[in-house]
């Protein structure tokens, strides 16, 4: 008899034990699934505010052209039209994660994510400082005025680049998590 309960009382503490893990692995998940969710909600925020100021300049920019008759205005809108389109790609990509997704599939449309990222930091500089020359250029501003465009260039690269380094430090983050939720 005292056999049987010994090994009765053991195979209670073993599902018990069994029970408690099953329990923590699901608390872990649900941590990691909210961070996911946090930080994807950050990254997505941000991209949908971009998309948001790039509508309201290109918008308000006509506006500025009626006052100061810019002959480079098209230029410019063009741009603010291609950054608009780009930003809503963006968004619309980020807007469809599916947190229910299998692990695989997250980290495909983050991975997606991070390269359109990098491709716009080698397109889009490049596209903005050929665009702002060439508009002070058609405009015939003064010396004084390209040291302004210069400083303002430089001024925007820092911005540029410190959004840029948080974002990757959020996708990175984000990858982190949805490797853990693998494991999990």
């Amino acid at each position: 008899m005292e056999l049987e309960e010994l090994k009765n009382s053991w195979n209670s503490l073993s599902q018990q034990l069994e029970e408690k893990e099953i329990v923590e692995k699901q608390v872990l998940c649900e941590t990691i699934k909210s961070r996911v969710r946090s930080t994807y909600d950050k990254l997505f925020q941000g991209e949908l505010t971009g998309l948001i100021v790039n509508v309201v300049i290109a918008s308000v920019f006509p506006l500025i052209y009626i006052h100061t008759g810019l002959r480079a205005f098209w230029l410019i809108e063009a741009v603010m039209i291609l950054g608009i389109i780009w930003c809503g790609i963006s968004t619309y990509r980020l807007s469809n994660f599916d947190y229910s997704a299998p692990v695989r599939d997250m980290s495909k449309r983050i991975l997606t994510y991070q390269r359109d990222l990098k491709i716009g930091l080698k397109v889009w500089p490049p596209i903005i400082f050929v665009t702002v020359t060439t508009c002070y250029a058609i405009e015939s501003v003064s010396a004084y005025s390209y040291l302004i465009l210069a400083a303002s260039i430089v001024v925007a690269a820092v911005i540029i680049t410190i959004g840029m380094k948080k974002k990757f430090n959020e996708i990175k983050a984000l990858q982190d998590d949805i490797d853990k939720l693998q494991e999990v």
